[in-house]
């Protein structure tokens, strides 16, 4: 509970004593109490404007800080040291946007001095030791904190006196959030900016317009990339689930055209999310917002928490959205949830990208290689006929997806082929046509028969050398046409 003062014991005295002695005179009242006349009139007035309640008997100097003296050699102090730690992070550029500075009113919180945060800032601005920006700053954060103690106190009715909690506000809700739920709509966007030391990240991050709520961050080298994008969504999507609607920049791989080949349109369209893109920043108000508080409030943590690589930011990212969450004054906590939970049976926890390409008889020829599903180290045969997909992770693996599987996709091996498909992978036949397939068969067939009837009449032809001139002639036409036989079907093959 709170301290009572000693004035505020004795004010209490004095007016339960004046309401008890109502009737007598203000001088006799004044003898009773030990104060003056205008004290009790003083004292009179104010039960008076209350009905016998005063909502803050306290004095009104209480708690002021602004009345203790500090020297400049203090405040110097304390400016220097601030100097030395303003940098959290930054490149060669002193003036670069990009910057992350401690801001004063963290590094107030942090020094754990007695003097008052709007006295710190006037003083070391007296002093030289922060901008015109920083002292405004200051001084606005200060007037908000003033606001907020005046709203506490002793409140005091007759015969007793209790502690006034004033009630918390919901803090206010810009006009676009109030149509929306937790889960009904997500805001994407990146901060570009030195979190650590001369280290240029890029903090990709979703936030939910109807709470406020950061719901997934990844960070990444130098700017934005699709398999930051990728990741994010992905994140989002296994602690949270599903949303209705995704706002984001009007990037190539977000642009929503009807024929769009956007691989991450395409992903998020399949997830039955819809998609708005918008290259207007107050098309998604809400995650511009919360960059800034983003680029201050990161760069302090990660320093603070020894933190230097980016594997070692991303491994914390639940802890990095809980700091920020807690510490941000607009956040609502949400009664309902919109979010979908992923079908885990078919595989909606991971956020794959599909590549489109053609897949015949399992295999996928992809920039240079050919591709099939692996499981367990042992090739998987799947039709073509079936629903079979070729996706990117992010992992940066290639997989095959099916309705309820998902294999690896590794390169296929010489030794893992057919030779009526190895004939057709060379030729770039599509075994997915029947017809294909069947005379691929019957062609590899004669290509291995061929192949050694050629071998073995080679050999009787080298071996035996006293064969007559007649023999070798004919050994030589059977040779040949057995190559031209090989050649023609080749040609129609190919026709």
């Amino acid at each position: 509970m709170k301290e009572v003062s000693k004035y505020t014991r004795e004010k209490v005295w004095s007016l339960d004593t004046i309401i008890k002695f109502k009737d007598e005179t203000n001088s006799q009242l004044a003898l009773r109490i030990h104060k003056s006349v205008s004290t009790v009139k003083r004292y009179k007035k104010e039960l008076l404007e209350g009905n016998n309640h005063i909502e803050n008997i306290e004095h009104k100097n209480c708690g002021n800080k602004h009345a203790q003296i500090y020297s400049d050699e203090l405040i110097r102090k304390y400016g220097e040291q601030y100097d030395k730690e303003k940098l959290l992070a930054g490149g060669l550029n002193a003036n670069s946007s990009c910057n992350s500075y401690l801001s004063l009113y963290l590094f107030h919180s942090k020094i754990e001095t007695n003097i008052s945060y709007s006295q710190l800032v006037k003083r070391l601005k007296q002093n030289g030791y922060c901008s015109a920006y920083a002292y405004k700053t200051g001084r606005k954060e200060a007037r908000d904190a003033r606001k907020e103690k005046k709203k506490q106190g002793i409140r005091y009715s007759y015969n007793s006196i209790e502690i006034k909690i004033p009630k918390k506000k919901a803090p206010p809700r810009l006009f676009t959030r109030l149509k929306y739920s937790f889960g009904d709509c997500i805001e994407i966007d990146g901060a570009r900016h030195f979190y650590v030391n001369d280290q240029l990240w890029t903090a990709i991050s979703s936030i939910d317009v109807a709470s406020g709520l950061l719901v997934s961050m990844h960070l990444e080298e130098r700017t934005e990339s699709l398999n930051g994008h990728q990741f994010n969504i992905e994140k989002m999507i296994n602690r949270v689930g599903l949303p209705k609607q995704i706002i984001t920049d009007k990037r190539k791989n977000f642009f929503n055209d009807e024929d769009s080949k956007a691989l991450t349109y395409n992903a998020i369209n399949k997830l039955g999310i819809e998609l708005i893109t918008t290259s207007n920043p107050n098309g998604k108000p809400h995650i511009e917002r919360v960059q800034g508080f983003i680029e201050q409030r990161l760069a302090e943590y990660l320093k603070r928490n020894n933190i230097n690589t980016l594997e070692e930011a991303n491994a914390i990212e639940e802890e990095i959205l809980k700091y920020l969450n807690s510490t941000r004054k607009s956040v609502i906590y949400p009664k309902v949830n919109h979010f979908r939970t992923p079908n885990k049976e078919v595989f909606e926890h991971y956020f794959d990208l599909e590549i489109k390409r053609k897949i015949n008889n399992g295999v996928v020829l992809y920039k240079g290689k050919y591709y099939a599903p692996y499981e367990n180290g042992q090739r998987i045969r799947i039709e073509t006929k079936f629903n079979i997909s070729f996706v990117i992770g992010t992992d940066k693996k290639f997989y095959f997806r099916t309705h309820n599987k998902r294999y690896e996709a590794k390169e296929l091996k010489r030794d893992d082929m057919e030779t009526f498909e190895y004939l057709a992978y060379i030729k770039k036949l599509p075994l997915s046509i029947p017809e294909v397939k069947t005379l691929m068969k019957t062609y590899a067939s004669g290509y291995t028969f061929n192949l050694m009837l050629e071998t073995k009449l080679k050999k009787l032809f080298d071996s035996n050398k006293s064969l007559s001139n007649e023999e070798k002639d004919l050994l030589e036409s059977i040779h040949k046409e057995l190559v031209s036989i090989r050649k023609s079907v080749g040609e129609i093959i190919e026709i």
